[in-house]
C-alpha cells in the first residue's frame, strides 16, 4: 500500500489539473444552454457546500489558517472544478441544519458524511452513495459485563433485550433513528458533540455510543488512552450508514450530473485515491 501511494498521488495531482484545464477553458455552450439548476451555479461562480462546523478528521476539517481540507473536501473541489468554478464551504452547526441550509438554498450541496435516511429524502435529493460504513459502536466494559454480555455479542442482545439501557447519540444527527431501531428498547442520550457521547460511555454515564465511521472513533480513542481501560469498541454489523451528496428538490439536473461524475471517479479509481492520500482503509475495497 505504502509503494502504491506516491502513484495514486501522481494520478490524483494529473487529474486535478485536468479538471482544472476543462473548467477554465471556453464552454462550447452558452450559460442559457445549461439547465437552469446548474446554469445558476455556473452563473454564480462558486459551488456552496454546507458542511457541519466541527469536522470529521480525515473526512472534513480545518487546519490552523482556517482552511478546509479531508477527503471529502477533496471531492467537493473535484466536483467543482468539473463545474468550472470555485468551491466555498459553509460552515453549519448541525448535521439536520446541512440539509436546512440545502432546502433552503442557502447552499448548493451538502456534504461531509451526510447519511442517507428517508426522513431527510422528504426535504432534499440525494446523490447515489459515495460510500458506506457499518458503524463503530463504543461500550462501557463494567456495564457490558455485569449482563453477562460480551463484545461479540452485544450487538444482537441489544436488538432483544427489554431493558432501557441508555445508548448515546449526536443530537440532530441520523444515529438517532439508526439506534432505535438497532436497540428498540434503549433511552437515547442526545450530546451537543460526538466526543461528549464518548466521554459519556467512558465514565459509565451511558452503556454505549455510535459513531458514523471506524476513523472517528479512533481518533478519540487515539486522545483519550486511558478510555481503554473503561470500554471497549465494536462494530453495529447489522446496521450500514451510506453516505451521500444533497440537493434541493429543484435541483434535478445536477443530482443527474453528480451521479454521472460519481461513476466517472469510481472508474478512474479516484475514490480509492483520496482515502490513500489520507491514509485511511477504502470501505468499498
Amino acid at each position: 500500500m505504502r509503494l502504491m501511494q506516491p502513484i495514486l498521488m501522481v494520478i490524483f495531482c494529473l487529474f486535478f489539473v485536468t479538471l482544472a484545464q476543462a473548467g477554465n477553458a471556453k464552454s462550447a455552450l452558452t450559460e442559457s444552454q445549461y439547465p437552469p439548476d446548474i446554469a445558476a451555479i455556473k452563473e454564480s461562480g462558486v459551488l456552496r457546500v454546507a458542511m457541519v462546523s466541527a469536522g470529521v478528521p480525515p473526512f472534513f476539517m480545518q487546519d490552523a489558517q482556517g482552511n478546509w481540507t479531508g477527503i471529502d473536501v477533496d471531492f467537493d473541489r473535484l466536483t467543482a472544478q468539473a463545474l468550472g468554478v470555485k468551491l466555498v464551504i459553509v460552515s453549519i452547526p448541525t448535521y439536520d441544519g446541512v440539509i436546512d441550509a440545502v432546502a433552503n438554498g442557502q447552499a448548493d450541496l451538502g456534504g461531509g458524511l451526510l447519511s442517507v435516511t428517508p426522513d431527510r429524502a422528504l426535504r432534499v435529493k440525494f446523490s447515489d452513495g459515495t460510500y458506506a460504513y457499518h458503524p463503530s459502536l463504543l461500550v462501557n466494559r463494567m456495564q457490558m459485563n455485569r449482563l453477562g454480555w460480551n463484545i461479540v455479542n452485544v450487538v444482537s442482545h441489544l436488538q432483544l433485550t427489554n431493558q432501557p439501557l441508555k445508548i448515546g447519540a449526536l443530537q440532530y444527527s441520523a444515529n438517532i433513528a439508526l439506534l432505535q431501531g438497532a436497540a428498540p428498547a434503549a433511552e437515547i442520550i442526545t450530546f451537543p458533540t460526538e466526543d461528549a457521547a464518548l466521554e459519556a460511555v467512558a465514565k459509565g454515564d451511558v452503556f454505549a455510543a455510535m459513531s458514523d465511521t471506524p476513523e472517528q472513533m479512533n481518533n478519540w480513542l487515539n486522545a483519550h488512552p486511558r478510555a481503554a481501560l473503561t470500554t471497549v469498541q465494536g462494530v453495529l454489523t447489522s446496521r450500514s450508514v451510506l453516505f451521500g451528496v444533497a440537493m434541493s428538490w429543484k435541483s434535478e439536473n445536477l443530482r443527474e450530473w453528480m451521479n454521472v461524475f460519481i461513476k466517472n471517479l469510481e472508474s478512474l479509481h479516484m475514490r480509492e485515491t483520496l482515502f490513500e492520500k489520507y491514509q485511511v482503509e477504502d470501505p468499498g475495497a
